[in-house]
């Protein structure tokens, strides 16, 4: 396991499944950010409120699993700066209404991106929810871990991203089936889950409904039928988890996970059994003091309410 920086002020910059496996990006004073696995990191830190917050960068087609740190400070109230933010914002509103735009609109970088095939999945969470999304072939398994999916169906594929669109929205409209799916549903699943065999049978029935859609479009869009399984289901080691009753983006908190499923961390405290889950995200670009912290009481019944 990677050791992480001794001192801080350590900030936590992004989380990415691109290699297979959870890691977060961490930038330790001014030294160039690195990736670090999730599983069995080790924090025991306090929030500096008075130190200073740090820009986490914007995304793209290319900043999404290479991404560089940005030296400006976030704006107040958000966790990027304002450059990052209009990036942020054209990238989301360019990919998201591609389908609605004429082509010749559309900047290169973004048109080379939606010229790739993509995918049409279901994606089911431990709470019963589910929700349709699309990806681009090559990234599937990716954004589907990325999401924190617990299993999903791939239900059509389609020749390029603004097609995918089209057909997501029609989904949406003819089935009723949401494109998001919020953390505070996806961490209460984890701590109170619907069955496995629940999910699937939930999860198939969608996906029939949406291959009927399909093949009753006249468009470019082949129906599809392919299963993924987060790598924590099929490894059985996630464990039994609580709901965490404290941000992890105030106070004080000591950590040591032992997995993820998207964004949503499981960890221990230590002299106790008890494992906790809560959203890492909560921690993004805040200054984090490291050392033997005496971090916020804590009991499983509190965690549960």
């Amino acid at each position: 396991m990677r050791e992480l920086p001794a001192s801080g002020p350590l900030t936590i910059l992004g989380l990415t499944w691109s290699t297979g496996q959870p890691m977060v990006r961490l930038r330790s004073g001014d030294d160039p950010s690195s990736l670090y696995p999730i599983t069995g990191m080790r924090l025991s830190y306090r929030v500096d409120v008075d130190g200073l917050r740090r820009c986490i960068g914007h995304s793209g087609p290319r900043s999404r699993d290479e991404p560089d740190d940005c030296e400006n400070r976030p704006e107040a109230g958000s966790k990027t700066c304002a450059s990052c933010s209009i990036k942020d914002a054209r990238f989301a509103g360019s990919l998201h209404h591609a389908h609605l735009r004429e082509e010749s609109t559309t900047d290169p970088e973004m048109a080379a991106h939606l010229a790739q095939p993509n995918r049409i999945y279901l994606a089911a969470f431990r709470d019963g929810s589910v929700k349709v999304g699309t990806s681009t072939l090559k990234r599937t398994d990716v954004r589907l871990a990325e999401q924190g999916a617990w299993m999903a169906r791939i239900v059509a594929d389609t020749p390029n991203g603004v097609v995918v669109r089209e057909l997501e929205d029609v989904i949406t409209a003819e089935l009723g089936l949401p494109q998001s799916v919020t953390i505070t549903r996806k961490l209460t699943g984890l701590a109170q889950p619907r069955t496995d065999e629940w999910l699937n049978g939930v999860l198939m029935r969608h996906a029939e409904s949406v291959r009927a859609l399909v093949r009753g479009i006249d468009a470019d869009v082949s129906p599809a039928d392919a299963a993924w399984r987060n790598p924590a289901l099929d490894a059985g080691t996630w464990p039994v988890v609580h709901r965490y009753p404290h941000s992890l983006g105030t106070g004080s908190h000591e950590i040591e996970a032992i997995g993820a499923v998207g964004s949503a961390v499981a960890f221990r405290r230590s002299a106790s059994a008890d494992v906790f889950v809560a959203d890492i995200r909560q921690l993004l670009g805040l200054p984090l003091q490291l050392g033997d912290a005496e971090p916020a009481p804590v009991t499983v019944q509190d965690s549960l309410f």
